[in-house]
């Protein structure tokens, strides 16, 4: 149903000192990064951070202040078929109310030059084949933001841009959306998504760009970004205060809140060598590490304290 491609090494879409200001008010501040082929990107940030408004300039619905956007070298206003090259997913789709999914999604490729047989494929593939006929005002969130999908995989593009897919999907749909974005990349897709859901994209992506208040405040992967993480061992043993000398006597840092398992940070190999050279059972022995949410959090306020 969907084309293979083969990613190459150079990035897919480009924002260089991207900049909008209405007014006085600045929403995006010189934001820069690269998206490369075949992954998907988290493009994370609190509400009214600006990722709408710097989503909306790359595919071209917002003029920047100042600064460019670029997918696969030029503004997307310059390809000739842009729905082939980029399909999102925005706002639901925004689709008439009282029209049935089915005639919205065949318009939409009447004007792509898709044929309705992709039409029908699409549907079955977002699970709207028995309420395809329904007028999409009887829908739920959920059920347009599947039929939003699949209006932004009619051409079959070689981007998808989604803001809050997963808005209005229950636990199953989630589940369903990140496999099958998980699948489009592994063929060579590019895809970049905003989420509020850090938990659910932290299983999904591959990248991040993190922003707050318009400014960027981290890109990388995901894998570099969990790394400069604090990592903690929590360990436990029926003498704690036996435990807690022993590690502090091997230069780790120590904390015991005297109720619970102990914390150290570091290693958990590193930990269970020195209590095994001590003879020091181990009821407990976990290593830990912040997750997305966390760090997330540790960022976002830092960028606050910044501005203060």
């Amino acid at each position: 149903m969907f084309k293979n491609s083969t990613p190459d090494d150079g990035p897919v879409i480009v924002a260089d000192g991207l900049t909008k200001r209405y007014g006085h008010a600045t929403v995006v501040d010189g934001l820069s990064f690269q998206i490369r082929p075949g992954r998907v990107t988290g493009f994370l940030g609190p509400n009214g951070a600006g990722k709408t408004q710097t989503i909306k300039m790359i595919l071209g619905l917002v003029r920047p202040s100042a600064g460019t956007a670029t997918i696969e070298g030029v503004p997307l206003s310059a390809h000739r078929d842009p729905a082939r090259v980029v399909g999102c997913v925005l706002d639901g789709g925004a689709f008439s109310p009282g029209r049935r999914a089915r005639r919205a999604l065949r318009i939409t490729a009447r004007v792509a030059g898709v044929p309705f047989s992709r039409v029908d494929q699409l549907i079955d593939l977002v699970g709207l084949g028995e309420d395809a006929d329904r007028k999409v005002g009887d829908y739920s969130l959920g059920m347009r933001q599947r039929l939003a999908l699949a209006q932004g995989l009619l051409a079959d593009p070689a981007v998808l841009i989604a803001d809050e897919p997963a808005n209005g999907l229950d636990p199953a749909g989630i589940s369903w959306m990140r496999e099958l974005l998980r699948e489009l990349a592994a063929r060579g897709m590019t895809i970049l998504l905003s989420s509020h859901l850090l938990s659910e994209a932290e299983r999904l992506v591959d990248d991040v760009i993190v922003i707050a208040s318009g400014r960027l405040i981290t890109h990388g992967s995901l894998h570099d970004l969990r790394a400069s993480g604090r990592r903690e061992v929590l360990v436990d043993a029926a003498d704690r205060a036996t435990l807690a000398a022993e590690l502090r006597a091997h230069g780790m840092t120590v904390t015991a809140n005297g109720s619970g398992p102990i914390r150290v940070s570091g290693e958990a190999a590193r930990v269970g060598e020195v209590t095994a050279q001590a003879g020091i059972p181990l009821l407990k022995l976990e290593q830990t590490e912040e997750g997305l949410e966390e760090l997330f959090l540790k960022l976002t306020d830092r960028q606050s304290e910044v501005q203060r």
